[in-house]
């Protein structure tokens, strides 16, 4: 997901059974998609927030912005003591893990919201090369 996107997220996008969220906000249809979330993320999201918090216009992550998420990141890695990496490089190491794996890059497309294979291919070329 793009920081954005986690950013806009309300309770009506989550569908806990189905262990995904719904993006349902973006530029084009590809960028509107349904984004799987593994289990144990989305059971730590329903314990620690209350059944009466969970509305469906209340945001998921209340209090989360862009900023919020950069300045975790950098926390983050300079506690573990690695380079400092923006949340949106989380995406690019999705995207180039998938294609190493052998994923389509169609289907890599649809998962990261691109309509186009290559805006994939041409977005996240250097990484895949790498």
């Amino acid at each position: 997901m793009r920081i954005g996107e986690a950013h806009g997220l309300e309770w009506q996008d989550v569908d806990a059974s189905g262990s995904r969220f719904r993006i349902r906000h973006g530029k084009t249809a590809a960028a509107r998609r349904w984004v799987a979330v593994p289990e144990a993320l989305i059971e730590e999201i329903t314990v620690t927030t209350p059944p009466d918090d969970r509305t469906a216009e209340r945001r998921v992550f209340p209090g989360f912005t862009a900023d919020v998420g950069k300045n975790v990141m950098a926390r983050a890695c300079k506690a573990a003591g690695i380079v400092h990496r923006h949340p949106h490089d989380l995406r690019h190491r999705y995207a180039s893990v998938k294609v190493a794996e052998g994923v389509p890059v169609t289907q890599v497309a649809a998962q990261l919201g691109h309509s186009k294979k290559g805006m994939t291919l041409d977005t996240y070329s250097h990484v895949l090369v790498d």
